[in-house]
Formats: structure tokens, sequence, C-alpha cells
């Protein structure tokens, strides 16, 4: 007797694991689907909307890449208020941000031999919704670009939108 009813227990708790075993078999991928979809999703580009400028030195029909060494960059109405980078080796490219609050973003170039040139971007701000998780950011259009001539010979919108990437949008030649 004793060992039918070991037997019988045995049994049951055979049974009772298949249960248990199948009840995991289906609550496990819930789990995992709840969990995974909780993950956060990272925004691509966290530096923002950045305006990008290339450096040139025109020699009659002649273009080359150039370069400024020890220059300070100024921007006089960014979203912060007054910013101002400063570059002490030899640069060919810059990148900035424009104004999300005004539709004109005035920088200053200011040399090492203190001269300095002004820049001032005429944009219109364009307000994107990115995706749910990483809200709103500001494209832009450049419309014009006014410049002082000390150093600055001219300067050319090359890309007219400013969005993500590293698309030279102006070229500055010096």
């Amino acid at each position: 007797m004793f060992a039918t009813f070991a037997k019988q227990r045995k049994l049951i708790m055979i049974i009772n694991n298949r249960k248990a075993y199948r009840n995991w078999f289906f609550t496990l991928p819930i789990f995992i689907l709840l969990f995974a979809s909780c993950e956060e999703l990272p925004c691509e580009y966290s530096d923002g909307v950045l305006l990008n400028a290339g450096f040139f030195h025109l020699d009659g029909s002649n273009i080359s890449q150039a370069s400024i060494d020890s220059f300070s960059l100024i921007l006089l109405n960014s979203a912060d208020g007054f910013y101002e980078q400063e570059f002490k080796n030899e640069v060919d490219t810059l990148s900035f941000p424009l104004s999300t609050i005004d539709s004109t973003t005035t920088i200053v170039l200011k040399y090492k031999n203190n001269l300095a040139d002004t820049l001032i971007f005429k944009h219109t701000n364009n307000l994107v919704l990115i995706n749910h998780e990483c809200g709103f950011e500001t494209f832009f259009n450049i419309d014009t670009v006014i410049t002082s001539n000390n150093l600055i010979e001219s300067v050319w919108i090359s890309n007219a939108t400013v969005n993500y990437g590293s698309f030279e949008n102006i070229k500055i030649y010096f």
C-alpha cells in the first residue's frame, strides 16, 4: 500500500511539473515582450542640428581647401545667449548651431591678428517632430548670408537646408 501511495504521489508530482512547465512556456514569452517593449530608443543626433561650413581659398579661378589657425567663434544670439568657442589648431571646417528663437543668427570670427569678420545668417526655422521619444527639433533653411570683408572674400550657400548630418551648408572663401 505504501508503494502504491508513493507511485501515485510521484505521478501527481510529474503531472503538476508538466503543468508548471506548460505555464512557463506560455508566460515567459509574454514577460519577454513586455520588458523588451520598455527599452528606450536612442535619439541618433544628441548634438542637435548644426550648420556646417567649409573654409576655402580662392586664387583666381583655382579653389582649394583652406585652414585657419587660432581663432574664436562667437555666437551673439544663440538660444543660450552668448556663446564662444576657441580653436587653437588649424581648422578647415566649422559646425555651429543656428538660433532657434530668432530668424537671424550672428556670428563673429575673431582671428589671432585681432581682425574679425561678422557673418549674419537670415534663415527660416521649421519645427519638426522627430518621434515620440526624441521630441521636436528645429531644422533651418538659409535664405541669405551677409558678411564683413576683413579676411573673408565671399560666402556661398552650397546647401540651404540645415538638418541632421555633416553636409556642408556654406563655403567661406578667404
